[in-house]
């Protein structure tokens, strides 16, 4: 079969549609992948932008729940009375009540100076501790301990037992002889502290 002019001017026209169908599925297969990867792109940046927003999200779940922690440990302390300026006026009439309330058992006390304690309660509190050194006779190991619980509820401050000693009592009323020291600590917001 040979090719003629003829023939081949007929054959011209689907020739030229045929590779023109050709460049257009291939234009159009080219496009689609392009557009599918920058799909992907997309996908992948979202995803990572995703991924950020929940790191922030979680980060900030983490400082809200730290702040609510700090919050309740604050308020806790406040209830106590711990926050203010020491109140030894109020401390002594509290160890006074005591001392009225043991009338066979003898309290002896002696309070300190207040002292600031540094940097441990956080940037905004300055932290002051007062020395409480107390002697006291006791009937029983029972009767020290709920002294110890009276002072931490009544005592407008955080009492904190550094150390107890407790010996046979050369009174005969009692049968024991305790000698404690605790640090009554307060804080102060810096700006009020002196």
């Amino acid at each position: 079969m040979t090719i003629t002019t003829t023939r081949l001017n007929k054959l011209r026209q689907p020739l030229l549609g045929a590779l023109f169908a050709i460049f257009v599925a291939g234009a159009g297969s080219y496009w689609s992948k392009q557009y599918w990867l920058d799909a992907q792109q997309e996908n992948v940046m979202s995803r990572q932008q995703k991924a950020r927003m929940q790191e922030r999200l979680n980060l900030a779940s983490a400082d809200a729940a730290m702040i609510d922690a700090r919050l309740m440990a604050y308020r806790k302390i406040q209830k106590t009375g711990a926050i203010g300026d020491e109140q030894q006026q109020e401390w002594q009439k509290t160890l006074l009540a005591i001392r009225q309330e043991r009338h066979a058992l003898p309290i002896r006390y002696e309070l300190g100076e207040k002292v600031p304690l540094g940097e441990i309660s956080g940037p905004h509190l300055a932290t002051f501790g007062t020395r409480l050194h107390l002697d006291a006779e006791v009937s029983h190991e029972v009767d020290l301990i709920h002294l110890i619980s009276r002072l931490e509820k009544e005592i407008k401050a955080l009492p904190i037992l550094q150390h107890c000693r407790l010996e046979r009592a050369a009174n005969p009323s009692s049968n024991l002889s305790a000698s404690c020291e605790f640090e009554l600590i307060t804080l102060l917001p810096k700006s009020e502290a002196r």
